[in-house]
């Protein structure tokens, strides 16, 4: 996660991602970058992207820009918007949505990594299954 503040400067954003390992004792590492300013939403950040294999994290945030853009051979969501007055944390509707997507990212054999993160944690739980019900479901 880039700090909120932090803009797209490509020179800069290319020589940290050449500074990320690709393995670790002999373990391949996979890595994704979430930004949080609206200058990332660029061509050139997404070709940055691609050529390393890195996951832009699609970031369903009320604060944060939110980038669907597949770079890599995996992808990573952060579902951030959960609320405690839901009991699975997400209306229905929203839920069938990111089902959607999760079956959309994962064609051709990608690996979809979600997370149920924010302040209503007591939903995530729910949320995750929830969630996980409807990836199974037929489309």
């Amino acid at each position: 996660m880039l700090a909120a503040r932090r803009q797209y400067d490509r020179d800069d954003i290319a020589h940290f991602l050449d500074l990320l390992p690709t393995e670790r004792d002999g373990v391949a590492l996979r890595h994704a970058i979430e930004p949080r300013h609206e200058s990332f939403r660029e061509q050139s950040f997404f070709d940055l992207c691609r050529e390393r294999d890195i996951a832009i994290v699609y970031s369903d945030d009320d604060e944060f820009p939110c980038i669907d853009e597949q770079t890599a051979s995996f992808s990573y969501a952060r579902l951030q918007r959960m609320r405690e007055d839901v009991e699975t944390g997400y209306p229905d509707a929203e839920l069938n949505n990111f089902a959607g997507r999760a079956r959309n990212w994962s064609s051709g054999k990608r690996d979809v990594f979600i997370f149920m993160i924010n302040g209503a944690k007591v939903r995530a739980p729910k949320a995750a299954l929830a969630l996980q019900k409807r990836i199974a479901a037929p489309a």
